[in-house]
C-alpha cells in the first residue's frame, strides 16, 4: 500500500458522528505526496494507488453515486459518492479515495477525481508536475535526445528510441510511406530502439541498438533499394555490429564505424569518398581500406574523414579545396593523415571544409573552403593548411553545414561564422560572417547541428530551436517562412 498515514478525530455525541478536527489524508505514490482536506466526511488520493487491504471495505468501483448526510459521515462503501478514475472506501466514517493506475489529482480538487491521465499527459507524465518538452507515451517523456540536420530535412531521436522527421520529401527521406513534404515532425512509423540517425541530402539512414541499420530514401545512394526511392524504412542485410552512423549533408554516401574500429561506406563514390580503392558507386557496402582502430566519423559532399584511436586525423576522397588537409590538393582514394594535427578530440566535415576540436585546450581548427568565411579567420581568402578560429570561447561540441560552421560553448551558448544568406548563422541578418558570431536568444544549449542551409539546437530542456532556409518546412515550426533567427519546433 502507498498510504503513508491517515489521521481523524471522530467526536460522537448522542449517535451522531461529527468532525472536531481537520480529516485528511496524505497518499505516497511514485514520489508525489500531498494532504488534501476534503471537508465532512471525505478524504482524497493524489496518486495512483489503491486502498485494498487497508481498513474498511473498497467498494471495487466507480459507481457509487449514494451520498451520506452532511456531516454523518458514511456507513459502507455504497454511501460514498464516486469520483472519476478512483476507487472508494469506507474508512472509521470517512470516504477515502484512491487514483487508479494510469490517474493522478494534480489540481487538487477532489470533486473531479483524479482529472489527469498520467499516461499521456506532458503536463503531468508519470506523475504531477513531470512536464515533458513534447509528449508523454505509456507515462514516460518522448523528448528529443539528439537532433540532426540534412542538407533540406530535420530528424531527432526521442527518448523512447524512436524518430520523428520533417523537412524535404520528395525521395521518401522522412520514411512516412510518401513524397509529401511536412512542415512539422512527424513520428517514423516502424523506427524502434535506435541510437544513431545520419541525414543525407536525399537519404535517411538509422542504427538500432542491436547495431543494424536500416535506410530510406533516394535509392541510388542508400545502400539498399537500387534505383528505387525507398518511402518506408528497410533493413540494410550486410551491415551488422555498428556503434556510430554519418552521411554527408550535401552528397550521396554514408559510412558506419563497428565496435572494433573498422569504418564501413556505401554510397556515391564520384571522388573516391568511399576509401576503399577504386571509384564507383557501392550499392553493397565496403570497408574502408587500412581503418581499424576509428573512433569517430565525419563526412562532407565528397570526402570522409576518421578520427583514430591516437587522437589524430585520416580523410580520403575529394581535395580540391584542401579539405583532406594532408597539403597535396589530390583526391585521395584511400586514407591520409591530415598534417600537423593531433590530440583530437571531436571532428565534423561541411561539404567542402572540415574541422577538428583539439583536446585540452577546446581550440578549433578548419581546412578547405574559404569562400564564404567558414574557417572562421576574419577573411574569405584561400587558406593553405590548418586555420585555427580566431575570437571563440571554449566550446563542448561542434557542427559543419553547406557553408557555415557552428560551436557550442561551455556556458551553453552558440556561435556560428560562414555563409547567411538563408538566416543559417542566427543573427537576426543576413550577412556572411567571417568570425565567429553568437546567435542571440538561445541559452542551456547542448547541442548544435548545422544542414545545408538550416541550423537547430538542442537545450539542456530538451527543447529544439531551428533556424535559416525553410522552405519545405525543415525548420519544423508548421511554416514555409524563412527564419534568421532561432525559432521553436513543434512537437508532432
Amino acid at each position: 500500500m502507498y498510504w503513508q498515514h491517515v489521521w481523524s478525530w471522530i467526536h460522537v455525541v448522542d449517535a451522531q458522528v461529527t468532525k472536531s478536527s481537520i480529516i485528511s489524508l496524505t497518499l505516497l505514490f511514485a514520489g508525489c505526496s500531498a494532504i488534501l482536506p476534503l471537508g465532512d466526511g471525505y478524504s482524497f488520493g493524489r496518486d495512483a494507488a489503491s486502498a485494498e487491504g487497508d481498513a474498511g471495505v473498497d467498494s471495487g468501483s466507480d459507481d457509487a453515486s449514494v451520498t451520506s448526510d452532511a456531516g454523518t459521515g458514511c456507513v459502507g462503501p455504497e454511501t460514498c459518492p464516486a469520483r472519476a478514475n478512483a476507487t472508494h472506501q469506507c474508512i472509521d466514517r470517512e470516504c477515502v479515495y484512491a487514483c487508479r493506475d494510469g490517474f493522478a489529482d494534480c489540481n487538487s480538487d477532489p470533486t473531479d477525481g483524479c482529472e489527469e491521465a498520467t499516461a499521456a499527459s506532458p503536463d503531468h507524465c508519470g506523475m504531477c508536475e513531470n512536464q515533458c518538452a513534447w509528449n508523454c507515451v505509456d507515462g514516460a517523456c518522448e523528448d528529443p535526445q539528439r537532433v540532426f540536420a540534412g542538407q533540406n530535412h530535420t530528424c531527432v531521436l526521442l527518448a523512447s528510441g524512436r524518430v520523428a522527421c520533417w523537412g524535404w520529401n520528395d525521395f521518401g527521406q522522412l520514411g512516412d510511406g510518401s513524397r509529401t513534404g511536412r512542415s512539422r515532425p512527424a513520428i517514423v512509423d516502424g523506427l524502434m530502439n535506435v541510437r544513431d540517425v545520419a541525414l543525407g541530402a536525399q537519404h535517411t539512414c538509422a542504427l538500432r541498438m542491436d547495431g543494424t541499420v536500416l535506410c530510406f530514401g533516394d535509392g541510388r545512394v542508400d545502400g539498399l533499394t537500387g534505383s528505387d526511392d525507398g518511402l518506408a524504412p528497410v533493413v540494410l542485410p550486410s551491415v551488422t555490429r555498428l556503434t556510430e552512423i554519418e552521411a554527408d549533408g550535401d552528397g550521396g554516401h554514408t559510412c558506419g564505424l563497428d565496435d572494433l574500429g573498422v569504418v564501413t561506406c556505401w554510397g556515391s563514390d564520384d571522388s573516391g569518398q568511399i576509401g576503399d580503392g577504386p571509384t564507383s558507386t557501392w550499392d553493397v557496402p565496403t570497408d574502408v581500406l587500412a581503418m581499424s582502430d576509428a573512433e569517430m566519423l565525419a563526412l562532407g559532399a565528397t570526402h570522409s574523414c576518421a578520427l583514430r584511436a591516437s587522437q589524430d586525423v585520416w580523410c580520403w576522397g575529394g581535395n580540391d579545396l584542401g579539405t583532406l588537409g594532408d597539403g597535396s590538393g589530390m583526391q585521395q582514394d584511400a586514407p591520409v593523415m591530415t598534417v600537423g594535427l593531433a590530440q583530437v578530440a571531436e571532428i565534423a566535415a561541411g561539404a567542402v571544409h572540415t574541422c577538428a576540436r583539439r583536446m585540452f585546450s577546446d581550440d578549433i581548427y578548419c581546412w578547405g573552403d574559404n569562400s564564404v568565411g567558414q574557417l572562421g579567420n576574419g577573411s574569405t581568402g584561400v587558406v593553405t593548411g590548418l586555420n585555427r578560429v580566431e575570437m571563440l570561447p571554449r566550446t563542448t561540441q561542434l557542427s559543419l553545414g553547406g557553408g557555415h560552421t557552428c560551436a557550442v560553448s561551455g556556458s551553453g551558448t552558440v556561435y556560428c561564422w560562414g555563409w547567411n544568406v538563408q538566416g543559417q548563422l542566427g543573427d537576426g541578418t543576413l550577412f556572411d560572417r567571417t568570425r565567429p558570431t553568437e546567435v542571440p536568444g538561445l541559452s542551456g544549449v547542448v547541442e548544435v547541428a548545422a544542414g545545408g542551409g538550416h541550423t537547430c539546437a538542442r537545450t539542456s530542456a530538451n527543447e529544439v530551436y531551428c533556424w535559416g532556409r525553410n522552405d519545405v518546412g525543415q525548420l519544423g515550426d508548421g511554416t514555409t517562412e524563412r527564419r534568421p533567427a532561432p525559432v521553436l519546433v513543434l512537437a508532432p
